[in-house]
């Protein structure tokens, strides 16, 4: 766990099988994710990161938590990763602003805390600059939510 007042700035890996809970903004880090790694947490500013594992961005504890987007510098998702977002019983649920460019090629996984209502549409992800690629598909704890 990383938490408090930090002035690290170098670059942060997290490798295979190891987890890394991140409750400080990271905006000046390059952040790698190895296959098997998994990246959590509540920062809301990000650099650079490189997405082989596991990214579950803003993860809340806190009943009413209000979710506001998650800023990346940019983006890169390798195929066999994955882009886990949790909604919350109230339907609220993090996203995505990347400011530079994203490429995506993993799979999304959805966490719900409660059934979505009907016909709930889910922003997860947006991107300032250009985005190259498409997510290879999702996962979700509903059998009976369908989705694009």
């Amino acid at each position: 766990m990383l938490a408090g007042h930090n002035s690290y700035t170098g670059s942060i890996t997290i490798g295979n099988g190891a987890t890394l809970h991140l409750d400080n903004n990271a905006a000046a880090n390059a952040i790698g994710i190895a296959a098997g790694g998994t990246l959590t947490g509540t920062a809301y500013q990000y650099g650079d990161m490189a997405n082989s594992g596991t990214f579950v961005p803003l993860t809340f504890n806190d009943p009413g938590q209000v979710f506001s987007p998650a800023r990346l510098h940019s983006y890169n998702e390798s195929a066999g990763s994955t882009l886990r977002i949790g909604v919350d019983d109230q339907g609220g649920y993090p996203q995505l602003r990347v400011t530079g460019n994203a490429t995506i090629a993993g799979s999304v996984q959805f966490d719900f805390a409660a059934s979505p209502a009907p016909g709930k549409t889910y922003t997860i992800l947006t991107v300032d600059g250009t985005l190259q690629g498409a997510f290879s598909g999702f996962t979700s704890n509903m059998p009976s939510v369908y989705g694009e």
